[in-house]
């Protein structure tokens, strides 16, 4: 099962690096071998953590196992996370999302999507 770390160099790849960006890019999978890391890390998560009473009412055990329900995944997800970075992010040449003082909010092609 080939994984592509991102340190392949092909003839066109040249050789010069990449331009640093705040983070380091992690490696490339198909969706079949991100299921399967995906299954092995929620399997190995949630019985380290099955005893914690906070996944009680919404486990169900399946051939041994516990299988968390949405709701604790989630609600472990956010117990978990927290943002403090972003402040590096180009948005003049990413875009931000947000409409911006050049953009044609107004005009009629704009308007006429709206109805579409």
């Amino acid at each position: 099962m080939g994984v592509d770390n991102g340190t392949r160099r092909g003839p066109n790849t040249g050789s010069c690096e990449v331009e640093r960006f705040g983070f380091e890019p992690g490696p490339e999978f198909t969706l079949e071998t991100f299921q399967r890391y995906a299954e092995d890390f929620k399997l190995q998560y949630f019985r380290k953590n099955e005893n914690v009473s906070h996944l009680g009412a919404h486990t169900t055990i399946l051939n041994g196992t516990s299988e968390p329900s949405v709701e604790s995944i989630e609600g472990e997800y956010w117990r978990m996370i927290e943002v403090l970075y972003g402040a590096d992010l180009e948005t003049g040449i990413f875009g931000s999302g947000f409409p911006s003082k050049s953009s044609q909010l107004g005009s009629a092609s704009h308007e006429l999507m709206a109805f579409l």
